[in-house]
């Protein structure tokens, strides 16, 4: 017969990844936002991909690692990856947003694209 610290140890264990996938489906609810302001991008569960003849870019969602219970905005980490001569894209620079307001982050997020990548995101 269980103690009682096994069954409380056992209870913990069975929410614990229910609280891991909601936080998870949480983290992607910016980027499903974007989704909407860059239509050539293509949601891939955990990340936005655009991808073109000479680059790459990737946006992905994280939340800091100090466990404080206001976790206010989550930072939305723009790479990009340039292609190398024998056609592979090798990640380069980031940089990461934290802005709270979703028109001015994906303003920012396409301004910084356009300099560095000389392209559009919305094209």
């Amino acid at each position: 017969m269980p103690t009682e610290q096994q069954s409380e140890n056992s209870r913990l264990d069975l929410r614990r990844p229910a609280r891991f996938n909601i936080i998870s489906v949480m983290m992607n609810e910016r980027l499903k936002i974007l989704r909407d302001y860059f239509p050539t991008a293509i949601f891939t569960g955990n990340k936005l991909v655009f991808i073109s003849e000479d680059s790459r870019v990737e946006l992905t969602e994280h939340r800091r690692d100090n466990f404080a219970e206001d976790q206010t905005v989550p930072i939305i980490r723009v790479r990009l990856c340039g292609k190398r001569p024998d056609g592979e894209f090798e990640p380069g620079h980031y940089e990461d947003f934290e802005l709270l307001d979703i028109s001015d982050l994906a303003g920012e997020i396409e301004k910084f694209v356009q300099f560095a990548v000389g392209k559009n995101l919305k094209e």
